[in-house]
């Protein structure tokens, strides 16, 4: 399970302890909140080694390079929604009012807003 999984199923099972929402609305709202978190730059910090420094002359110094990194703030991370090329397809039910789901990673397209 992918972290991103992992926080989308602990959002999932908050929803649904803490509310009276079905499991398909707790589904889209945990989608919702990832998105909108997404949205406003949320990241997963990762662990990853740190890049190679190139310096053969002298390995002590090539650490001391990597310290200053981790000094200076640097750090990995990942998005917190993959992000997916939808393929819509057609369905319409009570959830899915805009007639368009992704078969990919089940995404429901919002509805067309008329000007």
């Amino acid at each position: 399970m992918t972290k991103q999984e992992e926080i989308r199923e602990g959002i999932l099972n908050w929803l649904l302890c803490s509310t009276n929402l079905s499991q398909c609305k707790a589904s889209s709202g945990a989608d919702s909140i990832l998105r909108k978190l997404h949205s406003q730059g949320v990241v997963i910090k990762v662990d990853r080694e740190l890049p190679k420094v190139c310096n053969k002359l002298n390995p002590i110094a090539r650490a001391d390079e990597q310290q200053d990194m981790l000094k200076a703030g640097y750090i990995a991370v990942e998005p917190l929604v993959e992000v997916c090329e939808h393929d819509w397809i057609k369905l319409r039910n009570k959830a899915i009012t805009s007639g368009e789901i992704c078969t990919k990673c089940k995404a429901i397209r919002p509805e067309s807003v008329e000007p």
